[in-house]
Formats: structure tokens, sequence, C-alpha cells
């Protein structure tokens, strides 16, 4: 998956990759495969680039044209139970979960114990899946409902 709204937003506003990464703590050439779809973004990565830029993660993974983020998180919750406990408010368990993402189970156990980073093709499917924004799962907002989708 190439990123090209991360690239853009950052070419728009004339930033070298060296100064983006700099800033998100990673090296010039890992900021340059993130754009280019080569590696996978961490997580702590994709809410650096939003709250920086100042847009959804949702926006930056290409879910929604709606560019503007939802009102910041306001709650002190562990955000780490947000995938379990959203799983578990739509009245799915992981074995539906995972069949319907087609990964294993014991991963997506792993998913939501923190103990596994998620891909963000999956992170993209789980919102999907649960009908909610990815800045939700991840504890940039409270707001569950997911922006208008693409």
């Amino acid at each position: 998956m190439k990123y090209n709204r991360i690239r853009d937003l950052r070419v728009d506003k004339d930033y070298t990759q060296a100064f983006v990464g700099k800033h998100l703590g990673v090296a010039q050439h890992t900021l340059s495969r993130y754009e280019l779809g080569d590696s996978n973004i961490p997580n702590e990565i994709l809410i650096g680039l939003a709250i920086f830029y100042g847009k959804s993660v949702d926006f930056l993974l290409g879910l929604t044209d709606e560019k503007a983020p939802y009102s910041p998180k306001l709650s002190e919750d562990d955000t780490q139970g947000r995938f379990k406990d959203t799983r578990k408010a739509k009245g799915y368990n992981q074995l539906t979960t995972s069949k319907h993402l087609n990964i294993a189970q014991n991963t997506l156990s792993q998913y939501e114990r923190g103990l596994r980073s998620i891909p963000n093709d999956i992170l993209v499917r789980i919102a999907i899946f649960y009908d909610v924004s990815v800045d939700y799962l991840l504890g940039l907002t409270d707001e569950k409902v997911p922006y208008p989708r693409k």
C-alpha cells in the first residue's frame, strides 16, 4: 500500500523527509520506505503523523476524504483495550472476527493484548468491520463513529 497522502502532505508543506523524520524520531530512509509502502507504518508513527499534520489517521490511510480530525481524546482510559472492548461491544468473538479478517485467532489475540503490532491494512479492515474510526481504535479520539468513508 503506497501512502500518497503522507507524501503529499509533506510536499505541500515543503518539508523534507529528513525534517519530518527528525520530528517523528525516524531516519529519512525509514520515512521514505513508509511513504512508498515498502514498510508497515507502526501505530505510534501513524499517530505522530496525524498529530504533526493535524489530520486523522483515517485520512492518512485513505479511508476517508474528511481532512479535519475528530476532537482529541478527553478521557484517560486505557486505549490498549479498545480493540477487545470494541469487538465485544459489537457482539463478536475472536473466532468470528479472525475468520472475517482472514487472520489466525492467536494473531488477533496478540493484537488485542498489544503483543504484536497491527499491520496498516489489517488496522483498516478492523475499523471497517467494527464500523469505527482508526483514530478511535488508536486512542486519538473518543468518537466511535467512523469518518464518512470513501
